[in-house]
């Protein structure tokens, strides 16, 4: 092949892989996600490359070798024929790429600095909620715990979950609230075995509804008003909800497999008609 026809010459894909150091089913694959457009056919219906083909093919393999991803190079190459352009175009993406690692980096500096795994829910959310957490301190939370407020977050999401964050800093840091929390949790757990109208099941509501209370005393005694926060948190988009499938997959997690007896599902039933009159 001389120098004068290698602009018209006709290349099979192998050649083209070797010319290029990548294998066929990378080739096909760049066509499949529309990197490289559609080659041209031989009379046996084979791909055959010419010079521009075989360019565009070097650049990918050159923006790939620099970090980008596929998607990245696809808006890196798109539209841009001159190598001028193709640079401006990748200048312009690391400039994205460079502000996505800030924005990580930030993500990794709030959660040292809350010091506690609560900062991986509270990475999240939004300015005032971070605020309000790291004024209580943090809460530690480990182990099945941890696990618990993950997928509490999944569910309504950053802003609530942290807030149940900074209810459950206020409740450990109070001896009061923390002891009476720890009894209400063996009272619900001895009403497995209970029958429905067993007293311990209205003795269960009436304290659970008490322990609501004085948290929320505690809380509004130092400052914070979680019911006003929450009404002022934005509501979520049509992007944010999830279906009922999924919400119902993220409660299941989150009871761990737990399923209520008969009496412990009548004294949450009326711990909420306690509570919630209406």
């Amino acid at each position: 092949m001389t120098r004068e026809n290698f602009g018209t010459q006709r290349l099979a894909i192998g050649q083209v892989a070797r010319l290029a150091g990548v294998s066929t089913r990378t080739i096909r694959h760049y066509h499949q996600v529309g990197l490289l457009p559609e080659a041209e056919r031989d009379s046996g219906g084979r791909r055959v490359y010419r010079l521009p083909d075989i360019a565009r093919l070097l650049w990918i393999r050159k923006l790939a070798e620099l970090g980008l991803t596929l998607p990245e190079i696809g808006d890196a190459i798109a539209g841009a024929h001159e190598q001028e352009e193709i640079l401006g175009e990748l200048e312009r993406t690391l400039s994205r790429q460079e502000e996505k690692i800030r924005a990580q980096r930030e993500a990794v500096r709030r959660l040292r600095e809350a010091g506690s795994s609560p900062g991986l829910i509270g990475a999240s959310a939004s300015e005032e909620v971070r605020a309000l957490l790291a004024e209580v301190g943090g809460v530690r939370i480990s182990g099945e715990g941890l696990e618990l407020a993950l997928l509490l977050e999944k569910v309504v999401g950053a802003d609530k979950a942290a807030l149940d964050a900074v209810t459950q800093s206020l409740v450990q840091n109070d001896e009061r609230l923390a002891t009476w929390g720890d009894r209400l949790v063996r009272l619900y757990d001895d009403l497995a075995d209970a029958e429905p109208d067993d007293p311990r099941v209205e003795e269960y509501a009436r304290e659970q509804a008490a322990y609501c209370n004085a948290v929320k005393e505690a809380e509004l005694a130092r400052g914070i008003d979680i019911d006003a926060l929450l009404e002022k948190l934005p509501s979520e988009s049509a992007d944010d909800e999830i279906d009922e499938e999924t919400f119902g997959l993220h409660m299941e997690a989150l009871m761990s497999g737990h399923r209520p007896s008969p009496a412990q599902r009548k004294a949450m039933g009326r711990f909420f008609d306690l509570v919630d009159p209406q």
